[in-house]
């Protein structure tokens, strides 16, 4: 199995490249938590992401002997796929129900039973997103307790 630093790398390099070229000049993703509506330009979004990829990356490069688990290691690095493609793929739904433009303007104008199918897959995608948001600090927590598995154990 490959180090994985090298899986973040390699990642982070592809969805930042995928930020770069795939996402439509001008499409606008928002998320809206606890009543704040974020909205920002897709493809900086996802080059965003590309570059907590990176980040992770190198953090992982030169962290590695300090890690308690390279199980959570992996887990940290399929919760970030999973990260990137909910923000992708909630762009799509978006667009789908609100079609292009503002998507904030739109919401209002969808019928009932759209609006209604519509706020329960929002709940879904942005509980999702909340649930990766924390996973991603799996790494931090993966460091801290290596850190002090080996103090306690050479300690001793």
């Amino acid at each position: 199995m490959p180090k994985v630093w090298v899986l973040f790398a390699i990642s982070g390099l592809l969805v930042f490249a995928f930020g770069l070229f795939v996402p439509a000049e001008g499409a606008l993703t928002s998320f809206n938590f606890w009543g704040i509506t974020l909205v920002g330009n897709s493809a900086r979004v996802i080059m965003g992401v590309g570059a907590v990829g990176l980040l992770f990356a190198l953090l992982y490069r030169y962290t590695d002997s300090f890690l308690y688990s390279k199980n959570w290691a992996l887990l940290h690095w399929i919760a970030y796929i999973f990260l990137f493609l909910n923000i992708w793929s909630w762009g799509f739904v978006e667009r789908i129900y609100l079609g292009e433009g503002d998507a904030i303007l739109q919401v209002d104008k969808l019928s009932a039973e759209n609006s209604d199918r519509f706020t329960r897959i929002e709940g879904i995608y942005h509980g999702a997103l909340t649930i990766l948001l924390l996973m991603q600090l799996v790494y931090f927590l993966n460091l801290l307790v290596g850190i002090l598995y080996r103090k306690s154990k050479f300690g001793e």
